[in-house]
């Protein structure tokens, strides 16, 4: 990797196509639950509408043509009413809402059995 010397000559910027993207297929605006992480949420979960993958970081590179490209980090959002609060997947527990019957709390068992919880205990476990 070579380090870059400045001042640089830019002969483009290379913006992102379209920041806003479904996920995995899931159109926005469907109905989401959401438990967001942390104290001041109280453990309830919540109603949400999936806005889609929203840029939570950028980067900049420079390549050998000298263009700038920006490109987005991005996560699942979901937009909650009662919170007036965009919360993120990183940041929250959430499940998409196909029936009604789906509109439940996310409960403490459904986060210890999705698999990656279940590797990290096992794996704290051990040391």
């Amino acid at each position: 990797m070579s380090e870059i010397k400045y001042p640089i000559e830019v002969k483009g910027i290379i913006l992102p196509k379209d920041p806003v993207k479904s996920y995995f297929g899931e159109p926005v605006g469907s109905w989401v639950s959401v438990k967001p992480c942390g104290e001041k949420y109280g453990d309830k979960t919540y109603l949400g509408i999936l806005l889609g993958e929203l840029p939570i970081s950028c980067m900049a590179m420079y390549d050998k043509e000298q263009n700038i490209e920006f490109l987005y980090h991005r996560n699942p959002a979901m937009y909650v009413p009662d919170l007036k609060e965009i919360i993120y997947g990183c940041g929250s527990w959430w499940d998409m809402i196909e029936k009604p019957e789906d509109l439940k709390n996310i409960s403490d068992q459904d986060i210890n059995n999705i698999w990656y919880v279940k590797a990290l205990k096992e794996l704290s476990t051990k040391t």
